[in-house]
């Protein structure tokens, strides 16, 4: 339940960002190309501990969530799949999209880790947490669809 009002927030970002988007969508060229890129990077790298980390990671799943361990790889494999998608024109807005999706469904695993130490890592409050989340989820939007022409 502490998660609920972070993604509520969450949904209100990506309604707020679609309805920018109504008014028009400007694309920003090398630079929204480079985002795509390193946002792709850390998407792999990410990826890449979900895949090789999987047993430290299943630890953040609450216990209500079934299989702990195959959620962190099929995680994992959506984080691959959207990395590539940022890669390619055509498929960079769904990808955006789509990893915007997977944070705030990853969400709840967050918040029930928060402040522990998983891997060694002391994982970040729910505050900071949530900050991390809105702003990698408005990346996303921006790398995939571009700037809201009203937001310029």
């Amino acid at each position: 339940m502490h998660y609920l009002l972070p993604t509520l927030a969450f949904l209100v970002e990506l309604l707020v960002f679609f309805f920018l988007v109504r008014r028009g969508l400007v694309q920003f060229g090398v630079g929204q190309v480079v985002l795509r890129v390193v946002l792709a990077v850390a998407l792999a790298g990410m990826a890449l501990v979900h895949f090789t980390q999987h047993e430290e990671l299943a630890r953040m799943i609450p216990p209500a969530f079934p299989e702990p361990t195959a959620l962190v790889i099929g995680t994992g494999v959506l984080e691959l799949v959207a990395a590539v998608g940022l890669l390619v024109p055509r498929t960079a807005p769904a990808a955006g999209l789509g990893f915007s999706f997977l944070l705030i469904a990853m969400f709840p695993a967050n918040v029930y880790a928060a402040g522990e130490v998983i891997g060694g890592w002391r994982m970040p409050g729910v505050l900071l947490r949530t900050l991390l989340q809105m702003v990698l989820i408005a990346l996303a939007l921006i790398a995939g669809w571009g700037v809201p022409r009203s937001a310029r």
